[in-house]
């Protein structure tokens, strides 16, 4: 391989550009992030309500409604997504 295209390769290098940017993107994340649970928060309760009118009991309609919101559950994807590293 050319010394040339290793330099362009090299992971150390590419850290070194994306650190001086870090912070702003872990902040830019970060308001993703709220704005998205807030959504997810509103959607989740919209989605109850509507288990409920539809005539399913309270506590099913819960139960429903965790799984709708655990769906939405960016760490346990990031978990999933980190387990299939392996396939």
């Amino acid at each position: 391989m050319d010394p040339e295209e290793q330099d362009g390769n090299d992971p150390l290098k590419m850290f070194g550009a994306v650190l001086p940017s870090l912070p702003t993107l872990m902040f830019r994340f970060m308001g993703e992030y709220i704005r998205f649970k807030g959504a997810v928060d509103v959607a989740a309760k919209e989605f109850n309500r509507e288990l409920v009118l539809q005539g399913i009991d309270v506590e099913t309609a819960e139960r429903l409604t965790g799984i709708y919101r655990s769906a939405s559950d960016i760490g346990g994807l990031t978990s999933l997504l980190g387990g299939l590293d392996g396939m």
